[in-house]
């Protein structure tokens, strides 16, 4: 948050908002770029894959050649669709709320823009279904998604 006010309640009342920092308008603009530099690291590491291939169930995903397989079947995603696949993969017991995958998946959010992240999940359930994968994605009401149970889905 950038502000104008520098009183201390201010900035306690932003971070516990939820802001990742607090600056006033007085700060020296290498300072702030420090600052954002940081961020921007702390976000990517947030989001760095734990490893290079993710496996649930029969499907595989491979980071390092961007592809995913279910079995020995190649199927083919779009990148936004891989994206919010490999989300799910990467933490598969995460509940993610519809505006954290929109940040994921770098959609810009604003008007209509929740129903774009159910869009992308019925055709990513479509696509899997086609190529004999298993129920994937778990709508969990009110609160988002993951991906669901792989024992209850048996191909």
């Amino acid at each position: 948050m950038m502000v104008s006010r520098t009183e201390v309640v201010d900035e306690e009342m932003a971070m516990n908002a939820g802001a990742d920092d607090h600056v006033s308008k007085l700060i020296v603009s290498k300072v702030l770029t420090s600052r954002i530099t940081q961020q921007l690291k702390r976000g990517q590491s947030q989001r760095a894959p734990r490893a290079n291939i993710l496996t649930w169930g029969p499907m595989q995903m491979d980071l390092s050649q961007h592809s995913f397989m279910i079995g020995e079947k190649h199927v083919q995603l779009t990148n936004t669709e891989y994206q919010f696949l490999q989300l799910l993969m990467e933490n598969p017991q995460r509940v993610y709320s519809r505006n954290q995958i929109l940040e994921a998946i770098r959609v810009m959010k604003g008007i209509g823009t929740d129903h774009i992240v159910d869009s992308h999940a019925s055709r990513i359930r479509s696509k899997i279904r086609a190529h004999g994968g298993p129920e994937v994605i778990a709508v969990i009401r009110s609160v988002g998604f993951r991906l669901a149970d792989p024992l209850a889905h048996e191909v």
